[in-house]
Parts: structure tokens; C-alpha cells; sequence
């Protein structure tokens, strides 16, 4: 399953939000939900783990700031956060790069601004995420990927191979499939080792779609792919261990 990343905007003024979202809706990010209020904002992004980036002006209606804000998403840790700004100033700047956020936006910013902080903010959560979480199975069950200038979260159960082109990827899923400008080991590296496994210079498996197993080719969902002698030791390896 692959769908747009889901972003909540946090913003004070309603001629910005509305503009924000004009914005991301166009170009298939899925807005599900806003607030100009940092309490109220934490309160439904707590009951919301699908959400997957939080744009959050720092100057905010009410008692608490997005800065306050952006503390308590780092310690939840699940999702992507950017901050925006029309502020600058060295203190301002100091105490909102303390949380580690993903992006920081000045104000006023154009179309192409947001959509470049939004992309450096998705690949560095990712990071992040990497980083933090043990290749086993407690690997997250998502995966984001840019697709068309667009980021994609995909369900990487739903992945059966990827095939490498030169410096692009096609990675087949079972109802789409994606391009995506990455190598094939660095890709594989956000993949849980327990399930996908590199069987060609060019291909890497997900196990659990394996139809059959031939001479020098393995068979997923009716698709043929080839195997080289130099990987299928550790396929075969892999398959006896489930």
C-alpha cells in the first residue's frame, strides 16, 4: 500500500494556512489537519499516528509556542516536524535548532521553498529513523520515498522486488510500483534483512512473494527473476531459516 505523506500545519494565520495547504494538496500531499494553537495541536497529533510531518510556526495563539511544541514531537519521535518563521533572530534560531528539527522555513517563502524543505525534512527523518532503530525486525513498517518530486509512504510488506536501472530504481509493489533515484544497497539497507534478500546484481527479493526457486531464476507472483551464483547461497540460506 503506498499513499502521499500525510502533513498537520500548525500555523497562527489563517490566509497561510489555507495557503499552505492550497500548496501541498496541488502537488499530493494529504493535509489531515490544522491548528493555530500549540496545545490543541499536540492533543490531536498524540491520537494520530498516521500523520507523518508537522509544519509549525514557532509564534503561536495561546500560552504555549511551537517550539514547546516541536519538544514534545522530538521526545514522540514518530514523525517528521519543520519549523516557520518570519523570526531570525540568533535566540530564536539557537532554541529552535535544539529540538533537531527536520527543516526550518523563513517566511515569507515561495511554492518551490516548501516543497524543497519538505523533501530535506522526509529524507532526514528517515535518517533519523535509521539511525535509531535496530535492522531487525522492529524496523518500521513504513518507508518513505520521493516518487515524481513527490514523497511516498509505502507499506514495505506491499514490496515484492526492486529492480536497479543505472542510478534509479523501480520498486514493484503489488497494486503500484515506484522509480526512485537510489542504489540498490543503500536502498536495501532501509529493508529488514529477515525478509528481502539480493539475488542479482540488479534485484533484491522480498522472500515472502517466492513461488518457486529454479536453476538460475526464482519466480514472485508470475514475474521471472534471475539469480546469480554469487547470491543465491545466502537466498537459499535465508529461505531455510523460516
Amino acid at each position: 500500500m503506498s499513499s502521499g505523506v500525510k502533513v498537520y500545519i500548525v500555523e497562527d494565520e489563517a490566509i497561510t494556512r489555507a495557503t499552505i495547504k492550497s500548496h501541498l494538496v496541488s502537488v499530493g500531499y494529504e493535509v489531515v489537519g490544522m491548528s493555530d494553537e500549540a496545545e490543541e495541536a499536540w492533543e490531536e497529533l498524540k491520537q494520530n499516528e498516521d500523520v507523518d510531518l508537522v509544519l509549525i510556526d514557532i509564534n503561536l495563539l495561546g500560552e504555549k509556542d511551537g517550539i514547546w511544541l516541536a519538544k514534545q514531537l522530538f521526545g514522540l519521535c514518530t514523525m517528521a516536524f519543520v519549523f516557520l518563521t518570519a523570526y531570525t533572530d540568533k535566540n530564536t534560531v539557537g532554541e529552535a535548532l535544539s529540538f533537531k528539527p527536520d527543516g526550518y522555513l523563513i517566511k515569507p517563502f515561495q511554492e518551490m521553498d516548501l516543497y524543497s524543505a519538505i523533501e530535506i525534512a522526509m529524507e532526514s527523518f528517515t535518517n533519523r529513523k535509521k539511525l535509531s532503530t535496530p535492522k531487525k525486525d522492529t524496523m518500521s513498517k513504513y518507508l518513505f520515498v520521493k516518487d515524481d518530486h513527490v514523497f511516498t509512504k509505502i507499506e514495505i510488506d506491499e514490496i515484492q522486488y526492486v529492480k536497479s536501472d543505472g542510478n534509479y530504481l523501480e520498486v514493484h509493489l503489488s497494486n503500484k510500483n515506484h522509480v526512485v533515484r537510489s542504489k540498490l544497497d543503500d536502498f536495501g539497507d532501509q529493508l529488514p534483512a529477515d525478509k528481502f534478500v539480493k539475488v542479482h546484481q540488479r534485484y533484491l527479493i522480498n522472500v515472502g512473494y517466492i513461488e518457486t526457486i529454479g536453476t538460475a531464476q526464482v519466480t514472485l507472483n508470475g514475474t521471472e527473476i534471475p539469480i546469480s551464483k554469487t547470491y543465491k547461497s545466502q537466498l537459499l540460506e535465508l529461505i531455510n531459516t523460516i
